[in-house]
């Protein structure tokens, strides 16, 4: 059963045997409750999201400070490329094939890969 912020908070009170902010904090156990959900997820890659780049032309990498969102991706599962023709999945190549791929016409995005996962 998934809690609410709240629920949770309550329940880790339950579980100490605090039922109201004694000693410990609403906001100390937000954090650790924030702490353990970004534990477990990163372990378990049990976690989605989703966000979208504006793609530049002639910008053949994007990095972390294109996107805010980049900064919590853990790794891409699914990557596409929209437009208002259609929709395509792309295709995850590694860094190494970068250059044995075709990579200079023009058109819509074809691959993506991650440096540094």
């Amino acid at each position: 059963m998934a809690y609410t912020l709240s629920q949770a908070v309550a329940q880790v009170r339950y579980l100490l045997n605090e039922p109201t902010a004694g000693f410990w904090t609403d906001t100390e156990i937000e954090s650790w409750l924030g702490q353990a959900a970004a534990d477990i997820s990163t372990k378990t890659l049990c976690t989605t999201a989703e966000g979208t780049i504006t793609l530049a032309t002639s910008q053949m990498k994007y990095t972390s400070s294109d996107s805010a969102w980049l900064d919590d991706l853990i790794r891409a599962e699914v990557v596409w490329y929209s437009s208002g023709t259609g929709t395509r999945g792309l295709q995850r190549i590694q860094p190494h094939m970068f250059g044995h791929v075709q990579n200079k016409d023009a058109g819509p995005t074809r691959y993506f890969y991650e440096d540094g996962k």
